[in-house]
């Protein structure tokens, strides 16, 4: 590993992640069936609890949802609804 560079913070690597989890929902669409179950087996695989998967998997669809409808100041659509930006 190059000691030259600084360590990514773990907190940064958070905000990274939670970026390409957003991208790929985006891209790739939710998938609701069976969602319950693959909730219960994803969050046994993470080492979380179903209740804090639940509410982050709520929490992340929620701000999806809010994007996919906001408008700017302009009253004009998300700018990645706007042709060629997808």
């Amino acid at each position: 590993m190059d000691t030259k560079r600084p360590r990514m913070t773990e907190e940064r690597r958070g905000q990274i992640a939670l970026l390409a989890l957003k991208d790929k929902t985006r891209r790739e669409g939710l998938k609701l069936d069976n969602w319950r179950r693959g909730l219960g087996d994803n969050a046994k695989r993470l080492g979380i609890s179903l209740d804090e998967a639940s509410e982050f998997v709520e929490i992340l669809t929620r701000e999806l949802v809010e994007e996919a409808f906001a408008k700017d100041e302009g009253g004009d659509p998300h700018p990645s609804d706007q042709p060629g930006n997808k």
